[in-house]
């Protein structure tokens, strides 16, 4: 029973860690895309009046999702380093507990 559940503990972390991962890589491309969108709306809106009043009231907010974007997915990097982490951990202990004949 004990083994039926490390078993699926372990299974579980690793498809957590890969679910994880793909998100990260998912945020991750939608980061390195961003910064060249909010580069080209800057240029697009120009440096009117228009221009500079819009993005004096919403540059601010378009560089902090680009910030809100690298800081997600670096978390989920590390979380998904951590799950595998654990996963190796729960494998040792699954060995080290194992009585040898």
């Amino acid at each position: 029973m004990t083994l039926e559940g490390m078993a699926y503990g372990k299974n579980h972390l690793r498809g957590l860690a890969r679910g994880v991962g793909d998100m990260e890589e998912a945020v991750r491309d939608v980061a390195v895309r961003y910064e060249p969108v909010t580069k080209a709306v800057r240029v697009a809106l120009g440096a009117d009046e228009y221009g500079d009043a819009y993005w004096q009231a919403r540059g601010e907010r378009m560089a902090a999702i680009g910030t809100a974007l690298d800081l997600l997915s670096d978390a989920m990097g590390r979380q998904s380093d951590d799950l595998t982490r654990s996963r190796g951990n729960y494998a040792a202990g699954e060995d080290a507990s194992t009585l040898r004949t």
